[in-house]
């Protein structure tokens, strides 16, 4: 399911995440040119932290998702299996097996979306 959710969202996100950063580019260098216009300037900075608080949106359910999709595991790994009915156990290996593989919310499969990226 995960692995659908990236290939369902990667485009997207990354067109989404390229129209918010080339805003905030443009917020910042309009900022910077009409230095001295208090109006001007106050709208530039009201759009780049309108622009910036969306990047940090996503980038923080991106960093959730995959912090869920950890805990789908851990929860899996801790079960108490230990004598409950074999289809059940072999159920359990699957999950486990699933969920094994890391799983990171990207956009356009180059980004990922985490808290980290958004530091930067």
């Amino acid at each position: 399911f995960m692995q659908q959710l990236e290939d369902a969202l990667n485009v997207g996100l990354c067109g989404n995440f390229l129209i918010l950063l080339a805003t905030m580019c443009f917020a910042a260098f309009s900022l910077v040119t009409n230095w001295g216009d208090f109006a001007d300037m106050s709208q530039a900075v009201t759009i780049y932290v309108t622009f910036a608080s969306n990047v940090l949106l996503i980038c923080w359910f991106g960093d959730q998702l995959t912090q869920h999709a950890e805990s789908v595991r851990d929860a899996a790994w801790g079960c108490d299996w230990v004598g409950t009915p074999v289809p059940f156990q072999r159920r359990l290996m699957f999950i486990i097996a699933t969920a094994n593989k890391q799983f990171q919310l990207t956009a356009g499969k180059f980004v990922p979306l985490s808290n980290v990226t958004m530091m930067n």
